[in-house]
């Protein structure tokens, strides 16, 4: 920065007057021969120089002098002791020369002594917290802008007061024995008291803060100083988060479905839950501290493999919807919904999982189900019944009527003819559908017959190459439970019906095998098949099938790839 004109205006007043005295000294000096004693009056010169503002007038006054010096000395008369008073004149001209490394290095040091306190100053002023110096007493010494902003006071109205005009009321004689308790041991720390620290404007109104304290001494005494920081913002964000925690708590335990919380590990495997809803508890029986310490394997009926795909089935879709069973602390099974959803918590990967208890959903749907297969056994009965017979009289009728007019040669009797065959054709329809619509009958043929009869019309419908292949153990399959044999026929007749309506197969194969531990259906077909999973298991046919292979005790699995046809299999454990 230039310098201003009242200091150039002081360094050239100050030069002149060197210079002059300079000349002065330099006449006596010619007159009366300082000798080594000159050094003391060009030495001071030297020395007056401090008071100028660049080193170089300095120099330039050291330079001066050495010129005048050895002037003096060639004008001189000359004497006996010549070489002596030569010898006095160079030790004049370094003293005049050690007076000048002096000054330019005293004031060098004052220079950077400036500078440090001018950086000391700015980064106290810069401080971004509030930064309060004040004395034994409790006096103020010393204050940043940021004081200045925080409490509404100007530097002027705080420097030699005491501390507790900061301080609220209530909090002063704390304050007092806080800064008394500092000074019985002195070491930097962060005041922490059981309730907030409150600092009080100069209008009056009261912010919370928090304040670190540590202490530095100088010739002057101790000082201590305290750094002030304004939370009031910190506070309120507390509140919020306070807040936001306490309403998703709120929500989070009001949900009536079952909700559990998990992360996996870097080899994506289930950790122990996280979070668990009050309903958790309830339902699977344990407190929220025993859930706490068990994970996703310990609830699930279901294999370790069957949990770990559908871990990274959630992490790779993102969210899925599927059925399982949980387990509760006392062995009982119950059917759940599953809504999952997989997302990044602190950076590892978390799952929530949704379940929805469906135990009286499954008691309506079987209602429904009954009813319905009642209502199929009541129509087809009354097709076999009422329609079948109506259509075998109409066909006895026609026929009879196209023999007379055959036998006595009368003109209609090829159409009668054909009225009688096309009647046969629909009666036969009949008893197939009716058929259909009444599958199984314990007592008189069960479920190895129903499918094998089931298989026979498929084909005459749909012109479908049907295979059935039966391995048994025994020599027959029965079924004791005639509402478990409508359920495996249903879901044999409901593959069938997706395999022949929409896989475009060219071959279907039909199996069935029993055991004395295990009965398996399954339903191939090599057709054009699925890719996606959400195909495999969002359709309304498939969903049926399933539920009806949990409530039979089995389980359904569906296996398809684009192009390479599907297979849906059916296991019953102990179910022949």
């Amino acid at each position: 920065m230039p310098k201003s004109n009242h200091v150039l205006n002081s360094d050239y007043i100050l030069s002149a007057i060197i210079l002059v005295c300079s000349a002065v000294l330099f006449i006596i000096d010619s007159q009366i021969s300082f000798g080594i004693a000159g050094g003391v009056p060009y030495a001071l010169l030297v020395m007056a120089t401090y008071w100028n503002s660049s080193k170089w007038i300095t120099i330039g006054a050291g330079i001066i002098s050495t010129v005048l010096i050895a002037l003096g000395y060639i004008v001189s008369e000359p004497s006996d002791f010549m070489v002596m008073a030569g010898a006095n004149r160079i030790i004049t001209i370094g003293v005049v020369w050690g007076t000048v490394w002096f000054v330019t290095q005293y004031r060098e040091s004052l220079l950077r002594i400036q500078k440090n306190e001018k950086r000391v100053s700015a980064l106290f002023e810069a401080a971004t917290e509030g930064m309060l110096v004040s004395d034994l007493e409790g006096n103020i010494v010393m204050l940043n802008e940021k004081i200045e902003e925080q409490f509404g006071y100007s530097r002027d109205e705080l420097i030699g007061k005491k501390i507790e005009i900061l301080v609220p009321g209530l909090f002063r004689e704390h304050n007092q024995n806080q800064r008394q308790e500092y000074y019985d041991d002195p070491k930097p720390r962060q005041v922490r008291v059981e309730r907030s620290l409150y600092g009080i404007k100069k209008n009056g109104e009261k912010f919370p803060v928090e304040i670190g304290l540590n202490d530095f001494k100088t010739d002057n005494g101790k000082f201590l100083i305290s750094y002030i920081i304004d939370i009031t913002q910190r506070k309120k964000i507390e509140h919020q988060v306070r807040e936001n925690e306490h309403r998703y708590s709120m929500l989070f335990q009001a949900l009536t479905d079952e909700v559990l919380v998990f992360q996996v590990d870097k080899n994506m495997s289930p950790l122990p839950f996280a979070e668990v809803n009050n309903v958790a508890c309830e339902m699977l029986g344990y407190r929220r501290a025993e859930l706490h310490q068990k994970t996703i394997y310990d609830i699930v009926s279901a294999s370790k493999k069957e949990v770990d795909d559908r871990i990274h089935h959630i992490l790779e879709h993102g969210e899925v919807l599927w059925e399982t069973e949980h387990l509760t602390s006392r062995g009982e099974v119950i059917p759940l919904e599953i809504s999952a959803r997989a997302f990044t918590f602190n950076e590892n990967n978390t799952i929530i999982s949704i379940g929805r208890d469906v135990r009286e959903l499954r008691k309506l749907e079987q209602e429904i189900l009954n009813i319905s297969e009642e209502e199929r056994r009541r129509i087809g009965q009354d097709m076999h019944d009422g329609l079948g017979q109506m259509l075998t009289g109409i066909g006895l009728i026609a026929q009879n009527l196209a023999s007379k007019l055959k036998s006595n040669e009368l003109p209609g009797a090829e159409t009668a003819q054909e009225v009688s065959d096309m009647i046969r054709e629909a009666d036969d329809q009949a008893h197939l559908l009716a058929r259909g619509l009444v599958p199984v009958d314990v007592e008189a043929n069960g479920l190895e017959v129903a499918i094998g009869e089931l298989v026979e019309r498929m084909q005459k419908l749909y012109d479908q190459d049907i295979i059935y292949k039966r391995n048994n153990t025994a020599s027959s399959l029965v079924i004791k439970d005639n509402n478990i044999a409508i359920h495996l026929y249903r879901i044999v007749q409901e593959a069938l019906n997706n395999a022949v309506k929409h896989a475009e197969a060219s071959i279907i194969m039909v199996g069935l095998q029993v055991s004395e531990s295990s009965l398996e259906i399954s339903i191939q077909d090599d057709g054009k098949g699925l890719d996606k999973i959400e195909d495999k298991t969002n359709g309304m046919g498939l969903r049926l099938m399933n539920f009806r292979a949990q409530m039979v005790g089995g389980y359904l699995e569906v296996h398809s790839k684009e192009g390479e046809g599907t297979e849906v299999t059916c296991k019953i454990l102990n179910g022949s």
